[in-house]
């Protein structure tokens, strides 16, 4: 419970940092929907229509109206859940690897625990962190629209942060996984958020490209794709329990690959 406590400590900076820019995000973002609101809409959907089809698929304005509030959220939504998938990288990457850099991994292995319950706990805090953010962007995100617009489909929100959510559990269990795996401490980072990047990319380039859609089981960013919550309005129960499961397995694995490698001190 100590180290719950300490891993909460330490982050309370970054966490305070990544929500008051979180809001910012989005308060700044749906100023523009308000000003959309305000000027003429047939006029901006003309300016829309002549956009390529490629580019219309990538931000949905093929299947989603813009012109309304969920509409123009979930084209938010795109770059919220990159985001908020980047602070679970940098969480997930320094679930050791900031013992290890910062020299402090042999004393808190010298406590009598076992290195399983250390993970297990720093885990634990970890996804308080996760929690914490999503809550932070959901509330404002709730906020601000009712705000705006006061006919507001909370549902379609509360869907848009669940796959946000596990989401950002995946990639915290790819980053950890990577950081409980390997030595290379100053290639952490570089390669979870190449992962990352890489996937978010290829969610883009099936959205421009529909004859590759059979690659979005690549890139989890399209098992929780925007247009297809909110136009269904509910999640794909097959996609939610096989990125638990990835993750659950990823989290283990992980765990048995640093019970049998040295500590870097």
């Amino acid at each position: 419970m100590n180290i719950i406590k300490r891993e909460l400590k330490a982050n309370l900076k970054s966490i305070i940092g990544w929500s008051i820019f979180l809001v910012l995000f989005i308060a700044m973002g749906m100023q523009k929907y308000e000003a959309l609101q305000g000027t003429n809409a047939e006029e901006f959907l003309k300016i829309m229509d002549v956009l390529p089809d490629a580019i219309k698929a990538v931000f949905g304005m093929n299947v989603l109206d813009i012109t309304s509030i969920i509409g123009y959220y979930s084209v938010l939504y795109l770059y919220l859940i990159l985001i908020i998938s980047i602070h679970a990288v940098f969480i997930g990457t320094n679930i050791i690897n900031k013992e290890e850099v910062d020299k402090t991994a042999e004393f808190l292995f010298l406590k009598p625990m076992t290195r399983h319950s250390v993970v297990n706990y720093k885990l634990i805090a970890s996804l308080i962190n996760l929690v914490i953010l999503n809550l932070v962007s959901l509330i404002s995100s709730i906020i601000i629209l009712i705000y705006l617009e006061n006919n507001v489909e909370l549902l379609n929100i509360f869907l848009l942060h669940i796959g946000m959510f596990i989401t950002q559990v995946l990639f915290l269990s790819i980053s950890a996984f990577i950081s409980l795996s390997t030595y290379k401490n100053n290639k952490l980072t570089l390669l979870s958020t190449s992962i990352l990047l890489s996937t978010f990319f290829l969610s883009m380039i099936i959205d421009a490209f529909p004859e590759i859609n059979v690659l979005r089981f690549l890139t989890p960013f399209k098992y929780f794709d925007a247009k297809e919550i909110v136009v269904n309005q509910g999640l794909n129960i097959y996609y939610v329990v096989f990125l638990i499961l990835v993750s659950y397995l990823l989290i283990h694995v992980g765990k048995l690959n640093y019970k049998k490698r040295d500590l870097n001190i």
